[in-house]
């Protein structure tokens, strides 16, 4: 019995609109939707490497922060780029798809790259032992990334002690990938994630967890090929598990040795993880999004009314007119709301 979830995500948008979220007020409401933006003046919750960051949230929930003008890119077209992280809770009671998605085609953020994606694996098979056991057992198993000394790991593997309460492949200084194992119901213990502890209290009763945790980073989904993130599959756990397949299969490789065969190739590969598509289901407790209507098409409704009322484009103002009408006539953007943006006198 396992549990395949999102349980990290912070993610790289571009916005075709940047004035939409301006740092002057520090509640941006996005007409005709549950969406605002209210800004962070604390400065803990801020990226060191980002002016100003917000709270993202639908009708009264927050959904996660966005960071946004990046100090190094200011005077350039990169300023653009926004750093999106969704809050913990969400990744386990919404359908963080839906929203992602409709976040990104109303607010027109087009994905740029991942920052980080961590994908965790929920289980009361203690896979943490297990690695440690097949680790030291070298008589009966061959580890792909063990060096000739038979002890070392050209791979960074660290808490294999018996001792060790968390055992990690792989290491975050190259912003790639790791796999870290530990035992998770020990850490809730100590910490304030109620909406985990009881997930797993419904679905494994009061046995303790197991948690292999999943780290990809923006080099991995830059340099890995066939790996991209799909924002409409991130609910689906066939897709998770897909993922989480090719990167067990490389960095956890043991091989059953064979007698008087020194070539590995032919050595029996274990399975370490079982993901058979079996994972059990999160329910999730948010309808869809209300949109409404598109704000970008007021926006570009309310450019094409100031600027066809300028010198600059006095020989297009007929042209413009008559492009502002057809998107009011074919959007249904309706005379109240078009009033409102446009002013005219």
């Amino acid at each position: 019995m396992y549990l395949i979830n999102l349980d990290y995500l912070e993610l790289y948008f571009k916005e075709e609109y940047p004035e939409v979220l301006s740092v002057k007020d520090n509640t941006i409401y996005i007409p005709d939707t549950d969406i605002c933006f209210k800004k962070i003046d604390n400065r803990k919750y801020h990226k060191p490497d980002y002016l100003y960051c917000y709270e993202i949230m639908i009708s009264t929930k927050n959904i996660g922060t966005l960071y946004k003008d990046h100090m190094k890119f200011q005077y350039n077209k990169t300023k653009q780029i926004i750093c999106v992280r969704i809050e913990n809770s969400v990744l386990y009671e919404e359908n963080i798809s839906e929203i992602l998605t409709t976040l990104s085609k109303n607010l027109k953020w087009k994905l740029q790259g991942v920052s980080r994606l961590d994908i965790c694996i929920d289980s009361d098979e203690d896979y943490q032992q297990k690695f440690k056991q097949m680790y030291y057992d070298t008589s009966t198993y061959s580890f792909k990334y063990r060096s000739s000394d038979g002890r070392n790991s050209k791979l960074y593997v660290n808490g294999t002690g018996e001792l060790d309460k968390k055992t990690e492949i792989g290491s975050p200084k190259n912003r790639k990938r790791m796999i870290v194992m530990y035992d998770k119901t020990l850490q809730l213990e100590k910490g304030n994630k109620p909406y985990i502890h009881n997930l797993h209290k419904t679905i494994f009763g009061h046995n303790r967890v197991s948690r292999l945790e999943i780290r990809l980073f923006n080099k991995e989904f830059s340099q890995r090929e066939g790996l991209c993130l799909e924002l409409d599959k991130l609910n689906d756990k066939s897709y998770l598990e897909g993922i989480s397949k090719d990167i067990i299969d490389d960095m956890i490789d043991f091989r059953v040795k064979k007698k008087n065969d020194s070539n590995k190739s032919r050595y029996q590969k274990i399975e370490f993880v079982t993901l058979n598509n079996t994972s059990e289901v999160i329910r999730n407790s948010v309808k869809q999004v209300v949109v409404k209507n598109n704000p970008y098409l007021k926006y570009l409704v309310k450019t094409l009314d100031k600027d066809s009322r300028s010198e600059e484009f006095s020989d297009l103002k007929d042209e413009m007119m008559d492009i502002r009408f057809r998107y009011i006539q074919v959007y249904g953007l309706g005379n109240q709301s078009i009033n409102t943006l446009t002013n005219r006198k």
